[in-house]
């Protein structure tokens, strides 16, 4: 149900634009990570196989299958992430591993300095880190009943 939600808010919520840059945030890398918190990991690194590819598919750019090997990289980085034992390690990692994430794709998409990427990478990922502790608050009881069957 929450995955199904997200989906949709990926599709219909309004776009926000930052000097042409679409910045708004990545429900999609949300749904990865969920995941990645509560199944195991080959249904993490198949989620992001298949939300790698629907980004691809929907995108329509001239790197095809780029998209999905960055979501299945940061879906292998997110299963490795459960070595800290740490919450607050693990969300400066999430962090971390999304920013890395978005200053890929901005690489690959645009040809700008190195700044353009620093720059529209850190607003983004702060801003899809927004939408994932609102996300967390919002399902809190939800995951976590998720989490136990």
């Amino acid at each position: 149900m929450i995955i199904l939600l997200l989906l949709i808010l990926h599709f219909y919520f309004p776009i926000v634009e930052y000097g042409s840059i679409d910045i708004s945030p990545d429900f999609l890398l949300i749904i990865i990570i969920i995941n990645s918190f509560y199944l195991n990991d080959s249904k993490v690194l198949l989620s992001g196989f298949m939300i790698g590819l629907l980004k691809d598919l929907l995108t329509q750019s001239n790197y095809l299958g780029l998209l999905t090997f960055l979501s299945i990289l940061f879906a292998y980085g997110l299963i490795k992430l459960k070595v800290y034992k740490s919450k607050s390690i693990q969300y400066i990692v999430v962090l971390f591993l999304m920013f890395i994430y978005f200053f890929i794709n901005y690489f690959l998409k645009y040809s700008e300095s190195y700044l353009f990427y620093f720059k529209f990478a850190l607003i983004q990922s702060i801003i899809t880190s927004f939408a994932l502790i609102f996300c967390h608050f919002i399902f809190k009881g939800k995951l976590n009943k998720n989490a136990k069957s």
